[in-house]
């Protein structure tokens, strides 16, 4: 690890995995414009929990505070114990620690305190599994006031987190807009994709058919692969559009699965060359009918070229779905099953903001978890986007931009204030 400047502070931004940190990319370069329009400088330490996350990090956040020429680095954090969380905050010597999401440990806040580093956590969530281990005995409540209440400001994702926190022992909550609406920044310095170009025309950038129907899988788990290729074959026969569509499969742990996936295709009459996989270099031709997206951290380049999305995570168990707000940026119409609860009130939220849903033809549609429910609801909504000129696409993307401005930018302000009040306040004691 390199030690950051001794007289830059320094902000410590810490998240899960591989999607709390590209939310937290996007975060950090909305955080550099925001400071430099108020002649605050300072340096950004990014960790995650997962290699996933960090390589997220390095890709995405690294340029973004390089090119404001800020100093900035990305790690795997260490666990949270005492002689680890004590060589941590010794070396890197934080001025505000940015949470992400759920990553609340407790010997980390008790450290920061220690300190005198206030703990900001953003995107604040907790699991129903979660709150009952924390309210739970009477030494793990304790833990909970201390730790939850030693935090300097907490951001809920939504209104049902923030009941849940105020449990826990959160005492200085703020209200904000949850930073799964933000959108990720393009991996590297590749250039940021345009979200008014139609589908067909996003299609041809990526090698494939502008005129054919395509769907997604997004981020797939367990059963809903099958579940995906059967609604596949089904819609191949049915032909509800113009043509047979294509599937793009994007499972969530393609290392796991890629395999599982091809044999299934194989067992049940699919040729080899009709599957096309993504990291062998072939090119999707008129006769492939499944693309593998075997690849990590590209459903930004193939939303925009999809009609339909599935999102996983919502037919397995116990499931809760994940972040469907990239797709709708892209004017994609979505599909999820039963098990979405982590996610529910994110949609509500979504809802309040766009309230020019057809009846007929909604632009998220709820399904049983099955494959023949899976079908009926792709179909649907396959044929809405038929109907749907491109230009009808636009409200959607404006109500999920605003979303994102309003994430980005309250959040990076909040930042900014807090830093602004700590170098203030060493000002003052050094003057004294």
């Amino acid at each position: 690890p390199r030690p950051p400047p001794l007289h830059t502070p320094l902000i410590h931004v810490h998240a899960a995995s591989l999607g709390e940190s590209q939310s937290a990319a996007t975060l950090v370069k909305e955080l550099t414009h925001e400071a430099r329009g108020r002649g605050t400088a300072f340096g950004v330490l990014a960790t995650a929990a997962t290699a996933a996350g960090v390589k997220a990090m390095r890709e995405k956040l690294l340029p973004a505070v390089a090119d404001a020429g800020m100093w900035a680095d990305a790690e795997l954090l260490a666990v949270d114990s005492p002689g680890n969380v004590g060589r941590f905050f010794d070396f890197y010597r934080p001025a505000v620690a940015v949470l992400i999401e759920s990553e609340v440990w407790p010997g980390y806040v008790a450290k920061a305190k220690e300190k005198g580093v206030p703990v900001v956590v953003l995107d604040a969530r907790m699991s129903e599994r979660s709150l009952m281990r924390w309210c739970g005995s009477g030494v793990v409540e304790q833990l909970a006031k201390y730790t939850f209440g030693a935090l300097h400001t907490v951001v809920p994702q939504t209104q049902r987190e923030t009941e849940k926190l105020i449990r826990v022992g959160c005492k200085n909550i703020e209200c904000g807009v949850s930073l799964k609406f933000a959108l990720r920044l393009p991996s590297g310095r590749s250039a940021p994709i345009d979200r008014n170009e139609s589908p067909g025309a996003h299609r041809v950038r990526l090698g494939l058919d502008p005129l054919r129907p395509t769907w997604l899988g997004a981020s797939t788990h367990g059963p809903e692969h099958e579940y995906l290729l059967r609604a596949q074959l089904s819609l191949e026969q049915q032909a509800p559009v113009s043509e047979p569509p294509l599937l793009i499969l994007a499972p969530r742990h393609p290392s796991l699965t890629a395999k599982e996936i091809c044999e299934w295709w194989s067992r049940h009459g699919g040729l080899r060359e009709e599957l096309t996989i993504r990291s062998s270099g072939d090119k999707v031709s008129n006769r492939t009918r499944v693309y593998l997206l075997d690849t990590l951290g590209e459903l930004d380049q193939f939303y925009p070229a999809c009609d339909v999305a599935f999102i996983g995570n919502s037919m397995n168990s116990p499931g809760g779905g994940h972040n469907f707000a990239e797709a709708l940026s892209f004017g994609c119409r979505i599909v999820h099953g039963d098990n979405f609860v982590d996610f529910e009130g994110l949609l509500e939220e979504f809802f309040v903001k766009y309230s020019a849903t057809d009846p007929g033809h909604p632009v998220v549609i709820r399904c049983k978890n099955d494959a023949q429910a899976l079908t009926e609801a792709i179909e649907r909504q396959l044929v809405a986007a038929d109907r749907t000129p491109p230009d009808q696409r636009i409200p959607l993307i404006m109500t999920m931009t605003e979303l994102h401005r309003a994430a980005v930018t309250g959040s990076s302000r909040l930042l900014v204030d807090i830093l602004q009040t700590i170098l203030q306040e060493t000002k003052k004691k050094d003057a004294h």
